[in-house]
């Protein structure tokens, strides 16, 4: 299977900007090097996409100084843009603001996060049925739960099943 990677300082889409993912029958990896991913207003990444398919890293920068270690990375998502990915970033607060009835914000597939923070009836995250038996088996994070329940990751340390 082709897989794409691809290490990226930060991101910063507005208005109605779009990163358009089309992995085909392969995989897209982003290595987040820098402190920011912003989207903002009808931000889209990744639309119409498999969540399996786009995975999004947010950790300890891989660059020789390791410069950002691990403190002041965040992903802010707000307006009524939607990421649809697996995002693996431990090191980065998530936050969530805006949607509306209509639109809402959301991100579609599974995070695991520093921290979580999300404001409004409309900010969302949308976990597909089987996630966690995906993420296990394309991407080695797999729970230690007994059963395949799902589950989402608070810190990068906890996992509580969804009920």
């Amino acid at each position: 299977k082709l897989t794409t990677h691809c290490r990226i300082n930060n991101i910063n889409l507005s208005g109605s900007s779009a990163i358009r993912i089309q992995p085909g029958a392969g995989d897209i990896r982003f290595y987040i090097e820098g402190l920011q991913v912003n989207l903002s207003g009808n931000s889209i990444i990744n639309q119409g996409g498999s969540f399996e398919q786009f995975a999004m890293y947010g950790g300890v920068s891989t660059t020789v100084n390791k410069a950002y270690n691990c403190m002041g990375k965040s992903m802010n998502i707000s307006g009524q843009g939607n990421i649809t990915a697996f995002l693996h970033m431990p090191c980065f607060n998530i936050n969530l603001s805006g949607g509306t009835e209509a639109q809402p914000l959301q991100i579609v597939g599974a995070a695991i996060a520093k921290q979580w923070n999300a404001t409004g009836d409309f900010a969302r995250l949308s976990i597909p049925g089987g996630a966690g038996a995906k993420i296990c088996s394309i991407y080695s994070v797999c729970s230690t739960m007994s059963s395949p329940d799902e589950y989402a990751g608070l810190g990068s340390y906890e996992l509580r099943t969804i009920k």
